[in-house]
């Protein structure tokens, strides 16, 4: 995210997809988790507050994953190669 915001994110385009893709990672994991906890406790997950920190998780990097994704799209052209 540092490497973002310096004057190698406005030359890189992998930068800001790199972030954007570990943000997805987290997002996946975290859903995972959640309909893994629901399919077995279902209701009862959210008088827990694992099942709270992981709605706040999944909200976050889905929100973190966007804004990273826009960026790179409002940089770079959407034809540009990674490399």
């Amino acid at each position: 995210m540092i490497l973002s915001e310096s004057k190698y994110g406005e030359r890189l385009i992998g930068i800001d997809i790199g972030v954007c893709a570990l943000f997805g990672g987290y997002t996946v994991l975290s859903t995972k988790a959640l309909s893994s906890l629901l399919s077995t406790i279902f209701l009862e997950v959210f008088k827990q507050p694992v099942g709270w920190i992981l709605v706040g998780v999944i909200a976050g990097t889905s929100i973190m994953q966007v804004k990273y994704l826009n960026r790179a799209l409002i940089r770079f052209e959407s034809k540009v190669s990674p490399l």
